[in-house]
């Protein structure tokens, strides 16, 4: 017997986690929401194993500011989390209304017909490099280019 396999997309934010789960098999969608941590989701992906029991979970999300925490801390815990690249999920052209929950949905739907492009996840120390990279980027940009800021540097080294 083939093994049911629940995907879920999760819509990452702030204030609240907003997740849609989705049986390619059945086509029954159940939404979520939950508290912005890694606890509330786990909470939450506790009620779905109940409603959905014996089956396999597939979580992803949209690469943001949180970076790759999240994945690792759900890989961690046993379940199966990919992070998409943002780039790569359609978006219908015309007026839309746009909601965290409807984010999660369209997610879960192209998340299950393997419509997306996923991320490769860099180690811990890779993604810390990475940051180093763009932190001193930056700052060298905001350096170069912001005339006060430019100032205030030099008024500095001259003291």
């Amino acid at each position: 017997m083939k093994q049911n396999i629940i995907h879920i997309g999760i819509d990452v934010d702030d204030k609240q986690y907003h997740g849609s789960a989705l049986n390619h098999i059945t086509g029954e969608f159940l939404d979520f929401k939950c508290r912005p941590n890694l606890k509330g989701l786990l909470g939450q992906l506790d009620k779905l194993h109940k409603y959905f029991p014996g089956s396999t979970f597939k979580l992803c999300y949209e690469a943001s500011y949180i970076g790759y925490t999240l994945q690792r801390d759900l890989v961690e815990k046993g379940y199966h989390c990919d992070v998409v690249a943002p780039t790569s999920i359609p978006s219908p052209r015309g007026k839309q209304v746009k909601t965290d929950r409807i984010d999660a949905t369209q997610l879960v739907q192209f998340y299950a017909n393997d419509l997306l492009t996923l991320v490769a996840i860099p180690e811990p120390e890779q993604e810390q490099d990475r940051d180093l990279v763009r932190w001193r980027n930056s700052y060298s940009i905001s350096k170069c280019c912001n005339p006060s800021r430019k100032f205030s540097t030099f008024a500095k080294s001259n003291a």
